[in-house]
């Protein structure tokens, strides 16, 4: 049996696939798409005029967010165990090492790039839905990294930190607008079908949905070549000092070529392990202005230049070790406690993480 939200997927997608084939023909209105550079047009360069769009009423709305994420995770308790309400399976857990290079640019030196250096660091590889499922099944991916050794006043503003969290997925965009959008997706999803389906018509209406379906497939069916050789990033932007800045990891040349379609790319990445280690460029792509690099807006790519700051660097090692498995499982990977001032998250999507995160780990008893 498939898990329920995987379930749920299919079968919307096959009953909205009926209505997507009878309003095709049909002139139906669109969202406005923003207006692009020019073809062969430079990016915008770094700016630090940017700013956040913060509601009156997001303390209210990322709580009741919260509470929802804690029914999912109480609904997977009872088949599944505890675990974390969005990307609950765990593929990896393993031991790294960040490596801080001389900063190309100006602009990155603040926070963890400031100067060159050497940071241990655990990493927790992921698949996003809520429930437990097959690695082949079509589903985000996700990479977290915890920094440790790193010490500075917290993005919380309490306290100091020791660590340096980032949080990362196989996608540069993702086809929500917003958080609330983002939550309210994932909520309907698992609870089922009818859910969700309702939840979309009330959303996005009957002739918005072929578009939103037609992102949704995008996203889901996009091809997965495995940890080792998809590029994952942030999506959702911080600060690096008085700049707003997303960050991606992109595989080394030296990673090799990915296994062969159909191959078990996980046993694939297990077997380079055991006989050389992975390494990923760490790259931070700056904010310019509202159009090219929004802040708030995750539906919208960046179009921004990628500057190298670091290298993630995956010793060998034998990833069936079960100690590490459960100390990285049992790990909160917190963008908002395990982070520097200078590395503050912003937009919607960071300030929920903000509530969800602590609610959520306290939820299943995890670590801090």
């Amino acid at each position: 049996m498939l898990p329920l939200m995987e379930r749920t997927f299919w079968i919307f997608l096959a009953v909205v696939g009926c209505v997507t084939a009878l309003l095709a023909l049909t002139k139906r209105p669109s969202r406005a798409k923003r207006i692009l550079p020019a073809a062969g047009s430079t990016p915008g360069e770094p700016s630090t005029d940017w700013h956040e769009a913060i509601g009156n009423d997001e303390k209210e709305r990322f709580e009741r967010y919260a509470r929802e994420y804690i029914v999912m995770q109480r609904r997977h308790l009872r088949s599944e165990g505890p675990g974390r309400p969005v990307h609950r399976k765990q593929v990896l857990g393993l031991s790294a090492e960040l490596e801080v290079l001389v900063p190309a640019a100006e602009q990155a030196r603040y926070g963890l790039f400031r100067e060159p250096g050497r940071y241990q660091a655990l990493v927790r590889l992921s698949n996003g839905a809520a429930a437990k499922k097959s690695n082949k099944a079509p589903d985000l991916r996700g990479f977290a990294i915890h920094v440790a050794g790193v010490h500075g006043p917290s993005a919380m503003g309490d306290a100091e930190t020791d660590s340096q969290d980032f949080v990362l997925l196989n996608h540069s965009w993702l086809p929500f607008e917003n958080v609330d959008d983002f939550v309210q997706f994932g909520v309907k999803a698992d609870a089922g079908p009818f859910a969700l389906a309702g939840y979309l018509l009330k959303r996005y209406g009957v002739t918005g949905i072929p578009r939103q379906l037609a992102a949704l497939v995008k996203l889901a069916t996009k091809p997965f070549k495995g940890f080792a050789h998809e590029p994952f990033n942030s999506v959702a932007p911080f600060t690096c000092g008085p700049y707003a800045v997303r960050v991606q990891i992109v595989p080394h040349a030296s990673n090799g070529e990915p296994p062969a379609k159909g191959q078990d790319w996980v046993a694939a990445f297990r077997a380079r392990l055991l006989a050389k280690p992975l390494t990923w460029d760490l790259q931070l792509q700056f904010y310019s202005d509202d159009l090219r690099t929004p802040i708030e807006d995750m539906s919208l790519d960046w179009i921004a230049r990628y500057v190298t700051v670091a290298r993630l660097h995956i010793p060998i090692q034998d990833v069936t070790d079960p100690n590490l498995a459960k100390q990285i499982e049992a790990m909160t990977f917190d963008v908002w406690r395990h982070a520097l001032l200078e590395h503050r998250p912003l937009g919607n999507v960071m300030r929920a993480r903000k509530v969800a995160y602590v609610t959520n780990a306290k939820e299943r008893g995890a670590q801090l």
